[in-house]
């Protein structure tokens, strides 16, 4: 696709899309037309993907170029949502970084069964903890949920925690969740009013302290990763 010259602004969607899901469909990416979508979104500066019947204002060489990487980029194998820096999870964007995993999909299953559990106790003031939290969105999700709660997340990678703190504060979290660096097999979390306790992948040891028996909202074992740390 050439870049459009400087007096070039308007663009229909459709001529750039289908260059791109040519180029990702020949180096056997799936889902090639939904992906050519997003990345042309991000290459502008926008979440929601681009439809093909649209016309883009403003689509200038910058943004050529920008949208040229990404299209490389996942040629590459980069999966989208790393390209674009963040992922929606419960209908709420969350920022990535290299210390974090993916919020998925499936992952939500664990949230609905936590609300699930939690039922008539919903207008309480639970206390919430998420080990291994990596970007925050198990226990900032479970707070979009539950008005009266607080929470905090524990992971062993700085970056993951900020990470976290910085998603809490751009969904306006931060007063209700606090995220903190710490070594699960070695340590006691600290949430002494601690009620409910959830992880996405709780393969770890017992903690060593028999006073520390929070109830497990629920958890999902699925690997021999919990996010954010090799256990």
């Amino acid at each position: 696709m050439t870049p459009p010259s400087e007096s070039q602004n308007i663009w229909e969607a459709r001529d750039i899309l289908g260059p791109a899901v040519r180029q990702l469909s020949s180096a056997g990416i799936d889902g090639a037309a939904l992906d050519s979508r997003l990345l042309l979104a991000a290459a502008i500066g926008r979440d929601e993907a681009v439809l093909p019947h649209e016309t883009l204002a403003g689509f200038d060489a910058a943004a050529a170029d920008r949208f040229a990487a990404y299209l490389d980029r996942r040629v590459g194998g980069e999966p989208v949502s790393r390209i674009r820096g963040w992922r929606e999870f419960w209908s709420l964007r969350f920022d990535l970084s290299p210390a974090t995993l993916d919020p998925r999909a499936d992952s939500e299953t664990l949230v609905m069964a936590a609300l699930e559990e939690v039922g008539a106790q919903a207008d309480r003031p639970l206390r919430l903890l998420d080990l291994g939290c990596g970007t925050g969105a198990l226990l900032l999700a479970c707070l979009s949920e539950l008005n009266a709660a607080t929470g905090c997340g524990i992971d062993i990678d700085p970056v993951a925690v900020d990470t976290a703190c910085r998603n809490a504060d751009r969904l306006e979290f931060g007063k209700r969740a606090s995220f903190l660096q710490g070594d699960l097999l070695i340590q006691r979390p600290v949430a002494p009013a601690l009620i409910w306790c959830c992880a996405t992948r709780p393969i770890f040891r017992r903690p060593r302290s028999r006073s520390w028996r929070p109830k497990w909202l629920c958890s999902i074992r699925t690997g021999p990763l919990m996010a954010g740390m090799t256990v």
